[in-house]
């Protein structure tokens, strides 16, 4: 059994679905049954463990760039 390719890498800068604040990978974990979560540091610097499909390296399009505008 060949464990999965991981779509992000150490050091990736993501975001979380829900979220709009960046966070980095820190670290890759592959679990039994062929799966993996990716820890993150998030700004706050919280460390949790989230799965492929909660994460994305595009800003979610709810976020706010400017809070000024």
């Amino acid at each position: 059994m060949q464990a999965d390719v991981p779509k992000f890498a150490m050091g990736d800068l993501i975001f979380h679905r829900t979220e709009e604040t960046p966070g980095v990978i820190i670290g890759i974990i592959y679990r039994p049954g062929n799966s993996m979560t990716y820890q993150v540091v998030w700004q706050d610097r919280s460390t949790n463990d989230h799965y492929e499909c909660e994460l994305t390296t595009e800003r979610p399009f709810f976020s706010v760039i400017d809070k000024n505008e």
